[in-house]
C-alpha cells in the first residue's frame, strides 16, 4: 500500500496514477540497491516491494483484453512473476487455518503462539495427508476433509491407548433404556484400528441389530464395547475381527 511508505521521503516513492498508465507499464525505484519498489499496471496498478527480485528480467504474459476480446501479450516484471508463482502456499495455509482456528480468550501471548503453532501443524499435516492420498490414487470420496481430519486427531488423543496398558476392570457402555434405537455412527479410522479395549458384549435383545461391517447384511446381538456398534460374531461369520483389523 502506497500510504505505508515513509512520508518524509515522498520524492523517492512518487508514482504515476493509474489513469496515466497503460497496461504493461511499470515504474521502478531502487533504494541503495537493496530494496526494489515496482509499480505495474495490469487491470489496476499493483505496487510491490522486494529485497530479492526487481523488474528485470521481464517476461511476456497472456492477459485477456475486454476491448479486443482476445488474449494479448503484456510485459511483466520479474517480481510480479515470482509472486504469482509462489502465492498459493502461505495464502492457502492461512486461509485453511482461519476456517477452524482454535479460539481461546487470553491476554498471555505465549498461549496464543502455542495455539497458533498447533493449528499450523494440523493444517500442514492435512496438506501432506491429502498429497499422499492423491499420489496413491485414492478416490476423492475416501479422503478426509480438514474438519474430519481434526476430529480424527482429537478422537485419537481422547480415546487412544495410553503408553502403559493396565489390566483393569472395564466398564461397558449400557444399552439405551428407551424403546427407540438410534443407529450409531461408525468410529473414526484411528479408533477402529487402535487395537485397544475392543471387547465383544452380547446384549439381550428381542430383535438383533444390523451388522455394521461393510458388505455384511446379517444381524447380530454382539456389540463392540468401545465402538458401540453391532457386529457378527459366530461360527459362520467373524465380522468383529475383520472390522478391527486392516489386513
Amino acid at each position: 500500500m502506497a500510504n505505508r511508505f515513509n512520508t518524509k521521503k515522498k520524492t523517492l516513492y512518487e508514482f504515476k496514477k493509474d489513469n496515466r498508465m497503460t497496461r504493461g507499464d511499470e515504474e521502478v525505484v531502487n533504494r541503495e540497491n537493496t530494496l526494489s519498489v515496482v509499480k505495474w499496471k495490469n487491470n489496476k496498478g499493483v505496487l510491490m516491494v522486494s529485497t530479492a527480485f526487481g523488474a528485470a528480467p521481464r517476461t511476456q504474459v497472456s492477459r485477456w483484453d475486454k476491448k479486443r476480446k482476445r488474449y494479448i501479450d503484456v510485459s511483466c516484471p520479474a517480481i510480479i512473476k515470482n509472486y504469482n508463482s509462489f502465492m498459493g502456499g502461505v495464502d492457502v495455509c492461512d486461509q485453511m487455518m482461519e476456517v477452524y482456528r482454535t479460539w481461546r480468550k487470553t491476554r498471555k501471548w505465549p498461549v496464543k503462539v502455542i495455539i497458533h503453532m498447533f493449528d499450523l501443524a494440523i493444517v500442514n499435516s492435512w496438506l501432506e495427508y491429502r498429497a499422499d492420498c492423491k499420489a496413491s490414487n485414492r478416490k476423492s470420496i475416501d479422503i478426509m476433509d480438514l474438519l474430519a481430519f481434526r476430529l480424527s486427531i482429537s478422537d485419537h488423543l481422547l480415546n487412544g491407548p495410553p503408553r502403559k496398558r493396565p489390566r483393569e476392570d472395564l466398564e461397558f457402555a449400557e444399552m439405551p433404556t428407551t424403546s427407540k434405537y438410534r443407529v450409531k455412527s461408525l468410529p473414526t479410522v484411528d479408533r477402529q484400528y487402535d487395537g485397544f479395549n475392543h471387547w465383544p458384549v452380547f446384549d439381550t435383545l428381542k430383535q438383533p441389530r444390523c451388522c455394521r461391517a461393510p458388505g455384511c447384511s446379517s444381524r447380530s446381538r454382539c456389540r463392540c464395547s468401545k465402538c458401540d456398534i453391532y457386529l457378527c460374531l459366530n461360527k459362520d461369520r467373524n465380522c468383529f475381527f475383520d472390522f478391527h483389523n486392516k489386513d
